[in-house]
């Protein structure tokens, strides 16, 4: 059977508002690797969580609908976010218990509209192993904060238009 893992990593210099995140995408069939692609991009932001739910979206557009797919992430907050409350803020109109709308609510929407036609789960390492997929994707975030891009993607614009 296919599958993809996306590793998403970010950066970011809040004095700068600059962003950096990074993607590594594998694809497996039958557990061997059939291709891996490496990809970065920095954004007028300081919220990590917007380049992370960023670099997601790029990602999950990139695979075709009905793949399976793992997300692997290091925040918390993100993958919390997204196995825990993703469907209960869908359901409350986009709004937290509070009533007030929820952060980042377009790329929510988004994310959740490519979800629907995948399979998608998402995982978080806190640990991870020194020169490993996880923390080669790290460091591809911090060098596109200061503007050395990997593979393909150059600039905000092009992560952009894939909103």
């Amino acid at each position: 059977m296919k599958s993809t893992k996306l590793f998403v990593a970010a950066s970011c210099n809040v004095d700068a508002r600059k962003c950096g995140v990074a993607l590594i995408r594998q694809d497996h069939n039958e557990g061997s690797l059939l291709n891996e692609t490496r990809k970065s991009a920095r954004y007028k932001t300081s919220s990590i969580h917007e380049g992370l739910l960023n670099a997601v979206i790029y990602g999950l557009q990139s695979v075709p609908e009905g793949s399976e797919i793992t997300i692997i992430t290091n925040n918390k907050s993100l993958h919390e976010s997204f196995s825990k409350l993703l469907s209960r803020w869908r359901m409350n109109g986009w709004k937290k218990t509070d009533g007030k709308p929820i952060t980042n609510k377009e790329q929510w929407k988004n994310l959740n509209a490519l979800s629907e036609n995948r399979t998608v789960q998402m995982t978080c390492e806190t640990k991870h192993v020194k020169g490993g997929l996880f923390d080669q994707t790290s460091e591809l975030a911090k060098n596109a904060v200061s503007g050395k891009f990997e593979n393909g993607v150059t600039s905000e614009e092009e992560l952009n238009n894939a909103r």
